[in-house]
C-alpha cells in the first residue's frame, strides 16, 4: 500500500452534503409531481368492512383513492431472508385482511401533500376487529419455530462437571431505526412502460429486481436511483410495501407520485429490531476455565415470515468452551415483519453473553479481563479452523491501558467520587467478517482522471471516499482526481450495503479493475504505432503522480490516454473470494445477495474489539451518567482511519443509547407501538456522551482478500451495552438483565 490507502482523507462527498448539493431521494421533484398520503389501520387484527372513497374523491386536488378494490395486481416476491428482495411477503392492499396495527389500508393521491394528507385524514373506513392481537414478546410464550441450533461437545456433561455455574435470563426490547432521512419514494412510469424509482436504498440492484418482479417488468425497464442516503442501518435494505404502493399509485394516475412516510407512520410500516429473550447457563472450573455454554432464546417475529437473526454461532466463537449447546426459536406476534438493524443478531446476543461472562467473573472473584484471557481460543471452536487473524487480547491489553483498568477495585460499590457511585465495566465487541462479491468499472479519461462506477451504496460510511482512495492508490493519482458513481441500478452490480461488507467487496473490485486498467494502458502505449513508449515492455512502465514513466521517458496521464485511438481505457470485472462457490458469485448478476463467512473453507474471520465504560450514579436519584468510554478494535487494514473512527464512534454512541434509552414500547391493549415519535422514542444526544476514545490496532490479514480489510460498520455497537450494564453492576451491586436500564431498575 502507498500513502493513500490508510490515510485519514476527508470525505469527498462532504462538501456536497453540507452545502445541500447532494440530492437525496425526495429531492428529485419534477413536472406534474403528485403527492401520496397513507391511511393506516387503527386495529391490529380483523378486516376492512368498507371504505367510502367517494366521500373524499371530490375534495380539492384529490386525484386517486387507492384501496384493495382498485390496487393493481402484483406478482409475488419473497422476503430477502427467503431469497427474494422484499421486506415482507405480505403486502397491504392486496385484500381486506388486517394483520397488524398501522397496516396501510388506502393511499390518497393529490396535487399537494397537504391536500393528500387532509383527504387521507377524512377518508371514512369501517373495520371489523378481531380480539387477541399481541405485538409484544409474551413473557411465557414458547418458541413456535426453530431459528438456529448448534452443538459442540457435550454441553450437558460439561455443565454438570462445572465447579462454578451462572444461570441468568436477559431481555432486549423491540427498537426502531429512526434514520434522520425519513422513508419515502418517488415513482414515475414512462410512455414505454418503464419505471424509474428514487428511493433511499442500501441495495439499488436488489430493489430493481424486486420491483421488476412484482410489476412483471424486465429489469432493464426498471431503474432505482439512490446516490445519497440519510441513514439506513438495515431499514432501507429491502423493498418496503410503501415503495410498492407508490409505484402502484403512479401507475394508476399516469403521473409521477411522491410518498413521504411520516416519523409516526414509519414505526408500523417499516422494519424494526425484534424483541428477544435469552437464557444462558455458563459453567467453569474453579480456576476460571470455561467448560459449558447452554444458550436458548425466544425471538419475536411476525405471523407471515420467519424473520430470524440467530446469534449463537457468533457467541460460540468468542471463547474456548468445550461444551456448547445453542437453541434459538421464533415467537409469532401481530406486527409487521421485523428486519435488519445494525448488527441484528450480534447486538442482543452479545449483550446477554458478555453480561453473563461478567457475572461468572464476579462468582469466581476474578478480574473479568483475566477471565477472558484464560479462555482465548487458538482456533475456531466451532469448525476447528484457523483464524484469518484474531487480536482480541491485544485489544483488551491496549484498552485496559488507555482506560486505567489496573486501578479498578473489583468489589461492587467500592469506588466513589464526589459522593457518586463509580462503576467500571468491560465487554468484548465482535462482528463476523462476511465476505461478499462485487463488480465495478473503471475508466481512465483523456482529462487524466479516473471514473469508478459501482451500484454499491454509501449509507454514510464513507464509501465514496474509500473507493476513490483505492483507485487513486492503484493508479498513482490523488483521490480528488477520481470520480465515483454509486447508488444506481444501471451501474455494475454490487451486493447489499449491509453486514459490514461493502468496503471489503466493492473495495477489492475497484482495486482489481484499477490494476487491470493500468495494465491495459501500459499495453496500449507500448503497442501504439507511435508515441514515447512504443516498443517498450509494459513491465517497464509505471504510473505515479498522474504521470506515466519508463526510465527518463515521461508523459502525463491525460496525454497518454488522449493519444490512444479511443481516448479512454476501461476495465470491468467482478471480485469474488477464491473460496466463494462459483454459484454464489453468479448470484450477484441476478440481483442476489451472495455472501460467505465468517467460516470459509480454510479459515474463520471475525473482527474483534474491547469496550470499557465508566458510569457515575447519584446514590439518591440513581441517575446514570457515562463520563467516558474506550473502544479498541482490530479490523485488518484500516482503509481510512477518519471514516473508520466515525463508524466505530457512532456504534459506541448507539450502544450507549441501546443500553440506557431505546425501546419501542408496546400498548398491549391495542397491540401497537405507543411511542412512535422522536419525543418519546429516546435516543442518545450530545449531552449524553462524555469522553469517547477510539483506537484501532494494526492487524494484518492476508486471507480475507487483497486489501486485508474487515468491515467496521457494526462492531462498534456490539460490546457497549454489556460493558455499560457491567459498569452499572460494579457501581451499585445490582445486576440489570433487561434493556434499557432505567432508574427504577437500580433503586434497591
Amino acid at each position: 500500500m502507498n500513502a493513500i490507502i490508510g490515510t485519514p482523507h476527508p470525505r469527498l462527498d462532504g462538501r456536497a452534503k453540507v452545502t445541500g448539493a447532494a440530492r437525496y431521494a425526495l429531492d428529485n421533484s419534477r413536472a406534474g409531481l403528485q403527492h401520496a398520503a397513507l391511511v393506516l389501520s387503527p386495529i391490529a387484527l380483523g378486516r376492512v368492512a368498507s371504505i367510502n372513497d367517494a366521500a373524499v374523491a371530490g375534495l380539492p386536488g384529490v386525484r386517486l383513492v387507492m384501496t384493495h378494490r382498485n390496487m393493481p395486481a402484483l406478482r409475488p416476491d419473497a422476503a430477502m431472508q427467503d431469497g427474494g428482495h422484499a421486506h415482507a411477503s405480505f403486502r397491504p392492499l392486496e385484500g381486506d385482511e388486517i394483520r397488524y396495527h398501522g397496516q396501510p389500508v388506502a393511499v390518497v393521491v393529490a396535487d399537494t401533500r397537504e391536500q393528500a394528507e387532509h383527504a387521507a385524514a377524512l377518508l371514512p373506513v369501517r373495520y371489523e376487529a378481531r380480539p387477541g392481537a399481541v405485538a409484544h414478546l409474551p413473557e411465557d410464550a414458547p418458541s413456535e419455530e426453530e431459528a438456529g441450533s448448534l452443538d459442540v461437545g457435550d454441553a450437558d456433561a460439561e455443565w454438570e462437571a462445572s465447579a462454578v455455574r451462572v444461570t441468568a435470563d436477559y431481555e432486549e426490547p423491540a427498537q426502531h431505526h429512526n434514520p434522520i432521512e425519513l422513508y419515502g419514494c418517488i415513482a414515475e412510469w414512462d410512455e414505454q412502460g418503464g419505471l424509474e424509482v428514487h428511493v433511499p436504498s442500501q441495495w439499488a440492484g436488489g430493489m430493481r429486481a424486486g420491483i421488476a418482479t412484482v410489476f412483471g417488468l424486465p429489469e432493464e425497464k426498471t431503474r432505482v436511483i439512490s446516490p445519497y442516503i440519510g441513514g439506513a442501518f438495515g431499514g432501507k435494505a429491502t423493498v418496503l410495501a410503501t415503495t410498492l404502493l407508490t409505484c402502484a399509485a403512479a401507475k394508476l394516475t399516469g403521473r409521477p407520485v411522491m410518498l413521504q412516510v411520516s416519523r409516526q407512520q414509519a414505526f408500523p410500516t417499516t422494519s424494526f429490531r425484534p424483541a428477544a429473550r435469552q437464557h444462558i447457563r455458563l459453567g467453569a472450573t474453579a480456576e476460571g476455565k470455561l467448560r459449558a455454554l447452554i444458550y436458548t432464546s425466544e425471538n419475536q417475529t411476525c405471523r407471515f415470515d420467519d424473520v430470524s437473526f440467530p446469534g449463537g454461532e457468533i457467541l460460540a466463537r468468542l471463547y474456548d468452551i468445550p461444551g456448547m449447546k445453542m437453541r434459538e426459536g421464533l415467537v409469532r406476534t401481530d406486527v409487521n415483519a421485523p428486519g435488519f438493524m445494525r448488527a441484528p443478531a450480534e447486538t442482543p446476543a452479545v449483550f446477554a453473553f458478555e453480561s453473563a461472562i461478567d457475572e461468572l467473573a464476579v462468582a469466581l472473584k476474578m478480574d473479568p479481563v483475566e477471565l477472558r484471557r484464560r479462555n482465548e481460543p487458538a482456533r475456531d471452536p466451532v469448525k476447528g479452523l484457523p483464524w484469518s487473524s484474531r487480536s482480541l487480547l491485544r485489544c483488551y491489553e491496549r484498552g485496559a491501558e488507555l482506560f486505567g483498568w489496573s486501578g479498578r477495585d473489583h468489589a461492587p460499590r467500592s469506588m466513589t467520587k464526589d459522593g457518586d457511585l463509580i462503576g467500571w465495566g468491560c465487554a468484548t465487541a465482535v462482528y463476523p467478517t462476511f465476505i461478499s462479491t462485487s463488480s465495478a468499472t473503471l475508466r481512465l479519461t483523456s482529462e487524466g482522471r479516473a471514473e469508478v462506477r459501482c451500484a454499491a451504496a454509501d449509507i454514510g460510511t464513507g464509501t465514496y471516499t474509500i473507493l476513490a482512495q483505492i483507485a487513486a492508490d492503484r493508479l498513482g493519482l490523488t483521490p480528488d482526481k477520481v470520480t465515483v458513481r454509486l447508488g444506481d441500478s444501471t451501474l455494475d452490480p454490487a451486493n447489499v450495503a449491509g453486514g459490514s461488507t461493502t468496503a471489503l467487496a466493492s473495495g477489492n473490485a475497484v482495486s482489481k479493475v484499477a490494476e487491470q486498467a493500468r495494465e491495459a494502458l501500459f499495453k496500449a502505449l507500448t503497442e501504439a504505432e507511435e508515441g514515447p513508449f512504443k516498443g517498450m515492455s509494459p513491465a517497464s512502465l509505471s504510473l505515479s503522480e498522474g504521470t506515466v514513466r519508463a526510465g527518463n521517458v515521461t508523459q502525463s496521464l491525460a496525454e497518454a490516454v488522449s493519444s490512444l485511438p479511443r481516448g479512454k481505457v476501461e476495465a470491468t470485472d467482478q471480485w469474488a473470494h477464491p473460496e466463494m462457490p462459483a454459484k454464489q458469485s453468479k448470484m450477484l448478476w441476478r440481483a442476489g445477495s451472495p455472501q460467505g463467512g465468517p467460516d470459509m473453507e480454510s479459515f474463520t474471520a471475525l473482527a474483534f474489539g474491547a469496550q470499557f465504560v465508566e458510569v457515575r450514579i447519584n446514590p439518591r436519584t440513581r441517575t446514570i451518567r457515562v463520563p467516558r468510554m474506550v473502544g479498541v478494535y482490530a479490523g485488518g487494514t484500516i482503509l481510512n482511519p477518519r471514516t473508520a473512527h466515525s463508524q466505530l464512534m457512532g456504534g459506541m454512541v448507539w450502544g450507549l443509547s441501546n443500553a440506557l434509552l431505546e425501546a419501542s414500547e408496546v400498548d398491549r391493549n391495542h397491540a401497537a407501538f405507543a411511542n412512535a415519535d422522536m419525543a418519546e422514542y429516546h435516543i442518545a444526544v450530545n449531552a449524553d456522551i462524555g469522553a469517547l476514545d477510539v483506537e484501532m490496532l494494526e492487524e494484518r490479514d492476508d486471507k480475507i482478500g487483497p486489501l486485508g480489510a474487515k468491515g467496521l460498520g457494526e462492531i462498534g455497537i456490539t460490546g457497549t451495552a454489556p460493558a455499560l450494564a457491567n459498569a452499572v453492576f460494579h457501581a451499585t451491586g445490582i445486576r440489570v438483565r433487561k434493556l434499557p436500564i432505567r432508574i427504577e431498575d437500580i433503586l434497591g
